[in-house]
Parts: C-alpha cells; structure tokens; sequence
C-alpha cells in the first residue's frame, strides 16, 4: 500500500548468551512469518553483568549473576532488584503471567514469581544432585509443562508448572556440552549443543526420535523461535562478536 511501510521483526540484543525478540505490531501471520531483511539495535540500556533475558508483555527480565533479576519495561526503565534470588539464575522463561527461574545448586531449584515480583513457590528438583552447570536449560512445552535439560545424565526432565517430576526422556545427543533449548511447538523442542558431532538437533519428546540434525551453526551459543516458521540462532566466537543464523525449524535448513 503506498505510503505505508512495513516494519520487520525488531530483535533486542543484550550483552548475554539468550536471544530477546520483540514482535511487531499487527496481526498478520504472513508478516510476522516472514524472513527479516536485517538486524538493528534499536536501544541500548546498561546493566551490570547480564546473564540471562527473557522477553514477556513488553518487559524484559533479565537475571544477573548477582543473584537478582532486573525489569525493564516498555519505557527503558530499569527497576534493579526487581526479583532477589537465593542463587545464580540460569533461565528464565514467562508463561502465562508467571515468571519461572531454574536456579543453579545441588540440586537445581524451579522458582516462580507473578509479574509483581512476588514469590509462588520454590522446588527442589531432586533428581538432579549434581555439580554439572545446566545453562539455558528451560522451555514450556505444550503449555503446561516444563523441561530441564539434565546433561550429566543425558535425559530431559519434564516438569509440571508447580515443579512436580513428571518424566524424564533419554537423549544421548546432548552429552556433557552446553545446551540451550528452546520448544517448537508440540512435542519437539530445538537444542544446541556446541561440543557435540551435530551441534543443532530437534527432538521429539513424545517419541524420544531426533527429527534432524543441522551442522549449519558450527557454535550455537542460543536458540529461541523467531516466529511459527523460522528458529534464531547465534554464535559467539568467545569475542563480543554474535553471529544469526535464521533456520527453518521443521527440516532444519539454514
């Protein structure tokens, strides 16, 4: 339409290993399912050591190695503190006006916080006494479920949302490397895993079956759908230089 123009998929990027993506105005499928055209930084806010972000109804959250969580919201304001941890947040999803945060410890911790910043509740994940560092480890799946990539003992680890162990699945691709795990929809989620032979796989839970393995990113560092087509993937170099790779989530073609 003259005179209109058609913005793309912004995509806010911190100084931290997760992914943030903030969809654009509008309803239509075909614009949001799109490819974008490029990458801008469309605001840059400070915030001392960011380790973990999570984008929900226009915040985003970030957890910092200081044991706390900071807000900003839609403004750029940044409220410090916002949520105090008794341990490191190592991830951090939204779900349906909950805050859920895996804390690192033997054993790992499921927290969960209302988008007040008060405190549900805290559970111990027992089947997991070990000192392994887990990652980005966390994703909703089919929307009332939660999986924890457990890598000393090659399963996934499913999890009502009040931190009940439902099941675990066996998955020798992910190994002992760092993973980060983000879910496609259904029963499959996307994992990279930098140090393994096929360094971005999708796995199904329900059938334990990988449904393809991509060495298209050769050092995933994460993963979170860009839309209900594509998967955003990016590499770090061990430089502050980040690397996207747009991936078709269904065949795995970069």
């Amino acid at each position: 339409m003259p005179g209109v123009k058609v913005r793309d998929i912004e995509m806010k990027i911190r100084p931290a290993d997760d992914i943030v993506i903030s969809p654009p105005a509008g309803n239509s499928s075909h614009h949001q399912n799109r490819l974008p055209t490029s990458i801008e930084v469309e605001k840059e806010i400070r915030i001392g050591d960011p380790s973990r972000v999570c984008h929900y109804k226009g915040c985003i959250y970030v957890g910092r190695i200081t044991s706390a969580i900071d807000r900003i919201d839609k403004d750029g304001a940044v409220t410090e503190s916002f949520i105090r941890l008794d341990g490191y947040p190592c991830g951090i999803i939204a779900h349906e006006d909950r805050l859920y945060v895996l804390q690192l410890g033997t054993p790992y911790f499921i927290q969960a916080f209302n988008l007040l910043g008060q405190h549900l509740f805290k559970r111990k994940l027992n089947d997991s006494v070990i000192k392994d560092y887990l990652g980005r480890a966390l994703a909703v799946l089919n929307h009332d479920e939660l999986v924890v990539a457990d890598r000393t003992k090659n399963r996934f680890s499913i999890y009502s949302l009040t931190g009940k162990l439902l099941r675990s699945v066996k998955c020798d691709e992910i190994g002992a490397s760092k993973v980060s795990l983000c879910h496609a929809g259904g029963d499959s989620i996307i994992v990279t895993n930098c140090e393994a032979s096929h360094e971005l796989f999708r796995f199904n839970l329900a059938t334990e079956t990988v449904e393809w393995r991509s060495n298209s990113v050769k050092q995933p560092s994460a993963v979170a759908m860009l839309n209900k087509e594509y998967a955003l993937v990016t590499e770090r170099d061990g430089s502050d230089q980040v690397k996207f790779f747009v991936v078709d989530h269904m065949r795995g073609e970069l």
